[in-house]
């Protein structure tokens, strides 16, 4: 089990600093603190680089930015990253922030936002809040004996025996949708591209229709379910949101 101290170093914080010497100091300064700092200059690039840390092992963390940036603002980078992930959290640091902005940012569950000149003490402190809350959702993650995972309104899905059930009867499966649900759960804070879910699913497979399948399958299993919810988070791949507590 991972302590607090390692949790908090191996963070990875994406900030977005269109200014290029304040970007670097801010890098500069949290590379004390935490492992992995990456820098945007702008949103369309932080963009980019969230979608691609979406996909991999280990996904953006936290966001810093600012409001006003070339290309995306702010604003526009929290609305586009809100449609894959409703929670990552995001801190502001801006130099002005009008009451109308910030009633729309609180609606789309900030976690605060900080005004320039920057406080290094003030944002640290707000940084260790998040990265404390996350830690908390990962110990319970790590010490949940129980291996019944909520995934929908009554729905649950045993780890154990490899069983899905709807108040509480069982919902018979066949083999490939058995593998659809057993690897979309394993996998469920992070999308799973299509190419994965084909060969985890038709893994003694050589046919070339396999995306085609997986869809059909996909179709069918909805169908057969309508309350487990995989999403289709286009261009990337699918996920199954994981309902604790």
């Amino acid at each position: 089990m991972q302590k607090y101290d390692e949790y908090k170093k191996d963070i990875k914080i994406l900030c977005i600093e269109d200014e290029a010497l304040a970007g670097i100091k801010l890098v500069k300064m949290l590379s004390k603190y935490y492992n992995e700092i990456i820098l945007a200059k702008n949103g369309e690039e932080a963009l980019e680089i969230y979608r691609d840390s979406y996909v991999s092992s280990k996904p953006i963390d936290l966001v810093i930015t600012d409001i006003d940036m070339p290309k995306i603002d702010g604003i526009e980078l929290l609305e586009c990253i809100r449609k894959f992930d409703e929670k990552l959290p995001f801190i502001y640091v801006t130099a002005k922030l009008d009451v109308e902005i910030l009633l729309k940012l609180i609606k789309l569950d900030i976690v605060d936002y900080i005004q320039k000149p920057l406080d290094i003490d003030e944002l640290l402190k707000t940084i260790n809040k998040v990265i404390l809350n996350k830690y908390k959702v990962f110990f319970f993650n790590e010490h949940h004996t129980e291996h019944i995972l909520n995934i929908g309104e009554n729905l649950f899905w045993n780890n154990d025996t490899k069983t899905l059930t709807l108040n509480n009867e069982i919902i018979k499966l066949t083999k490939y949708e058995l593998n659809l649900v057993n690897y979309l759960v394993n996998n469920h804070n992070k999308v799973v591209t299509t190419e994965n879910l084909v060969d985890e699913i038709w893994e003694d497979s050589l046919s070339t229709s396999n995306n085609l399948n997986l869809k059909n399958l996909i179709s069918r299993l909805k169908t057969k379910v309508p309350k487990l919810n995989i999403e289709n988070i286009y261009g990337l791949g699918y996920k199954i949101r994981i309902h604790h507590g």
